[in-house]
């Protein structure tokens, strides 16, 4: 979620959905290419009851929030 995000604040679009070569696009809607992964198995597997809702809970809970870079992910210590 935290990639998908980072467009947003960077001030490019207002919705990750905007951005085409986003992972959020990647998400909601799978290309054909993915046909051969079992996405109902993949998604019981991993203890969720659907994907695309949960995934687009977090990003707009994100986006209601505040938008900060999170130096964790880019900083050396």
């Amino acid at each position: 979620m935290y990639i998908d995000l980072n467009m947003v604040r960077a001030g490019v679009v207002e919705h990750p959905a905007q951005w085409l070569a986003s992972g959020y696009r990647e998400i909601q809607k799978p290309p054909k290419r993915y046909a051969v992964i079992d996405r109902q198995m993949l998604i019981e597997s991993c203890g969720f009851t659907g994907v695309n809702g949960a995934h687009q809970r977090w990003i707009e809970e994100a986006l209601a929030g505040e938008l900060t870079r999170a130096a964790h992910w880019s900083e050396c210590y």
